[in-house]
């Protein structure tokens, strides 16, 4: 998540060197800053949920009496299927 937050204030750092310089506007640049931190929030919002996903597999591959398969990669199959 850290990534994701210093990715972010990369691209909002870019955005307002752009508009000191000159490049765009402080329209453009307010746009641009507002589609930045939205699309920041959505993987946040990602990869919280890909941990709450994971959490919730390793709480019931540990519950007592339950089968300890744990968490596996997809087989040649799947790969081979999503890859066209």
């Amino acid at each position: 998540m850290v990534i994701v937050t210093q990715k972010t204030c990369e691209e909002l750092v870019q955005i307002a060197e752009a508009v000191h310089n000159g490049q765009i506007s402080s329209e453009q640049a307010e746009y641009l800053s507002g589609q930045r931190l939205e699309l920041g929030l959505i993987r946040l919002q990602y990869l919280d949920t890909m941990h709450q996903i994971l959490d919730t597999r390793i709480q019931k591959d540990t519950r007592p009496g339950s089968e300890k398969q744990g968490l596996r990669p997809p087989g040649p199959s799947y790969s081979s299927k999503h890859r066209e």
